[in-house]
């Protein structure tokens, strides 16, 4: 009985210092915010200030609502229901995007809403060209999603290129950028992407270009514009400018222009072009 006593309580002290290490083990990883926890947290624009009316201008408060989620560590930006007219945004971090069944993203046709400046462009870098409605640089494990559309409004930005390059000197020459346009998502250097579910729809230019990033995911995604218009121009689907490991599954693409396009650098500064090699 002494021996069992004994043996009973060695295997006890045994259980409780191993229970003791493995709760000094955990300690530090439970000490520390959960990663996963961000993702619970959602904010959506209208308690920022934002208005669903088609016509309000909300670039203000959508980003607003986009800077306090990166302050709070992140989370997802939720677009509820409704039609929101917005100018050039810029995610960041740990920040996603969600547009509800009935939510309008909406570019606005003012294109000073979106200030020109350097940006990837038709395989190269413009000095002085205009921003997406979506913009996003470095923002690993980035998710757009929901039932919801980015509207790039582009029939009124269209009308006005076909005017222009009819009216020029040598329309076959007229080039893409000559004019102010914007795309509908512009994602650069960002790794884990994810694109689901989301209506992209009559976009200005491009609707979604890729930029280097890499381990890509686009499904159950559209990409239209209408049937009676009879040539939007430029609107490529999906733009993957230098990228790695892209899935694209599930889509579905009604445009009169490239539907997926794989790209590099081009043009005569492509060699020299550091920030997108020729072997990416």
């Amino acid at each position: 009985m002494s021996i069992r006593t004994e043996e009973t309580s060695m295997q006890n002290q045994f259980k409780l210092r191993r229970a003791i290490t493995l709760s000094m083990l955990a300690a530090p990883f439970l000490a520390r915010p959960l990663p996963a926890l961000a993702a619970l947290k959602h904010f959506a624009i209208t308690d920022f200030g934002a208005v669903a009316d088609g016509a309000t201008v909300n670039t203000a408060a959508i980003q607003k609502t986009i800077d306090h989620a990166a302050a709070q560590g992140g989370g997802t930006v939720v677009v509820p229901a409704g039609v929101f007219v917005s100018g050039a945004l810029f995610l960041k971090l740990k920040v996603n995007l969600h547009l509800e069944q009935g939510a309008v993203l909406r570019c606005s046709t003012d294109l000073s809403h979106f200030p020109a400046g350097r940006t990837r462009i038709e395989g190269h870098f413009a000095p002085n060209f205009n921003p997406a409605l979506i913009n996003a640089n470095g923002c690993d494990g980035l998710r757009l999603s929901g039932a919801g559309t980015l509207d790039g409004a582009g029939r009124p930005i269209w009308d006005m290129f076909w005017r222009l390059r009819n009216a020029a000197p040598d329309p076959h020459n007229f080039k893409n950028i000559g004019i102010p346009r914007a795309r509908l998502a512009l994602i650069e250097r960002s790794n884990g992407v994810t694109v689901d579910g989301l209506t992209f729809k009559d976009s200005q230019f491009w609707n979604l270009h890729l930029y280097r990033c890499q381990q890509v995911t686009v499904r159950n995604a559209r990409f239209v514009v209408p049937d009676d218009y009879h040539q939007a121009p430029s609107s490529d689907g999906i733009d993957l400018d230098s990228c790695q490991h892209v899935l694209v599954e599930g889509c579905y693409f009604s445009v009169t222009d490239d539907c997926i396009a794989a790209k590099g650098s081009k043009g005569p500064n492509a060699l020299s072009d550091t920030d997108s090699p020729s072997s990416p």
